[in-house]
């Protein structure tokens, strides 16, 4: 790992925007801690995806060896571009979700259970109505 005397953003190993690559060679750390902190400050409190948010937009990026790209601007672009195609990639994998679903939904009738509470649905089936007699006399009752 070389030690770079600028803090910057590097391109070469990012899994995101390169900002624990650039932090990395920067104190001369392996990348993997980098990332495993930014993790745990996460997990303890949250303010770690913030604070890579902020790098992100903040630090100059490197594209090619000793060549940052100019302000905060390009940082900010490459925020929105990068966030246009996770949006679109969601966008497509929840369609498809939702293409494939419909093709294989089960009919309303053939529901076995009810869909609000989850209770199973005994239909029961009709049944012709059966004369009634008089408990006592065994006659048929008229209605």
């Amino acid at each position: 790992m070389q030690n770079s005397n600028r803090l910057v953003r590097v391109q070469q190993d990012q899994m995101i925007a390169g900002v624990c690559t650039g932090l990395a060679q920067y104190f001369a750390f392996d990348v993997t801690l980098v990332r495993l902190a930014f993790v745990l400050v996460t997990l303890a409190g949250g303010s770690g995806i913030l604070l890579y948010i902020i790098l992100w937009a903040v630090l100059p990026v490197v594209t090619a060896p000793g060549l940052p790209s100019p302000g905060i601007n390009s940082g900010i672009d490459e925020m929105r571009n990068q966030a246009a195609n996770v949006f679109n990639k969601v966008k497509t994998a929840v369609n498809n979700a939702q293409a494939s679903n419909a093709s294989t939904a089960v009919p309303q009738s053939d529901w076995k259970f009810d869909p609000q509470t989850g209770q199973p649905i005994n239909p029961t089936p009709a049944q012709p109505e059966k004369p009634r007699f008089d408990p006592y006399t065994g006659q048929p009752l008229n209605d």
